[in-house]
């Protein structure tokens, strides 16, 4: 027998002996830095990078397979469910995007002691505007309880780096070409929210308890997504039929509420989106332009706006 041979058995014998922790934190040590593969167009001459499913199996399966680990999706379970519909107001045509939120349960196996696991639990958001929200929840989910698991790096520390409405390449979940980034848009739509809370005498800590139960979350944690969908529900917090009225008036301090069954009048949140869009271009005309465009399509039309500066400049 060879030297190879021996040394093969004895690494199989040891391998045998270790439990899943040991595995996995062998498997974390000798997983390094895997650098981001995926350069995401946002539509904007603008991009950022991400990290791929695929750099990070073909980082942990070898692995897995070396120490004897098995991973995989043992449960996964629709939390929320929902499609986000835009009107066209020029045309009337219907715009729809769908989400989808899922929570996965994802277990670890010693291959050498089967009845050995362990289990960690995700949850992802998936956004598309065709059929392909659950596959993307389902990737990130999967994607997202491997890098937890074995603390992969991507070699960036998102709590190191400030974000730039201007800069920043992650751009507005709801669609790529929102031309406001993520975090900056959410603190915007947050605006809408709470002029619609005081306007509805909501008091806060009661709406947060409501959201809470339907989302198991809180209002400082809700995506731009989640935080549109609440604004159509806050806008009719004051009709008499509405699953959320026992909120409508509650809060004493509030002395100029809307009255009950009765329109609400405020800036929306996609106007308030455009306006700054806009701004964020800067000069840039092309940009502005598309910025135009896209908001058209949806329903609110900014080229006065332009008309307006084309004819200050003059």
């Amino acid at each position: 027998m060879s030297d190879a041979n021996v040394e093969t058995i004895l690494s199989l014998e040891e391998r045998q002996k270790m439990n899943i922790y040991e595995k996995m934190s062998h498997i974390t040590n000798e997983l390094k830095n895997i650098e981001k593969d995926l350069t995401v167009s946002t539509g904007n001459k603008s991009s950022y990078r991400a990290l791929s499913e695929t750099a990070i199996l073909n980082a942990v399966k070898p692995l897995e397979q070396k120490y004897g680990v098995y991973s995989y999706a043992k449960q996964r379970k629709i939390v929320e469910s929902n499609v986000f519909e835009r009107e066209n107001k020029s045309t009337g045509n219907k715009l729809n995007t769908y989400f989808m939120r899922i929570e996965v349960i994802y277990k670890f196996v010693n291959i050498d002691n089967p009845q050995e696991v362990l289990e960690t639990t995700t949850f992802a958001d998936g956004l598309d505007n065709g059929d392909k929200a659950s596959g993307k929840a389902m990737t990130y989910a999967d994607k997202y309880a491997l890098m937890k698991s074995y603390k992969i790096s991507t070699g960036e520390d998102p709590d190191q780096q400030t974000s730039n409405p201007k800069n920043d390449n992650e751009r507005f979940e709801i669609s790529l070409d929102m031309y406001v980034d993520e975090s900056y848009a959410r603190e915007i739509i947050k605006l809408t929210i709470y002029d619609l809370i005081r306007k509805n005498g909501i008091i806060q800590a009661e709406l947060n308890d409501v959201i809470s139960k339907e989302l198991w979350t809180d209002l400082s944690h809700l995506n731009s997504y989640q935080l549109l969908k609440l604004e159509e529900e806050l806008n009719c917090v004051n009709m008499s039929n509405h699953k959320w009225h026992k909120l409508y008036n509650q809060n004493s301090r509030i002395k100029e509420v809307v009255q009950k069954d009765k329109k609400i009048e405020y800036i929306k949140s996609w106007e308030r989106l455009g306006r700054e869009a806009l701004r964020l271009a800067g000069s840039d005309i092309k940009q502005k332009n598309k910025i135009v465009e896209f908001y058209l399509n949806i329903g609110y039309d900014f080229s006065k706006e332009l008309d307006n500066e084309d004819s200050r400049s003059n």
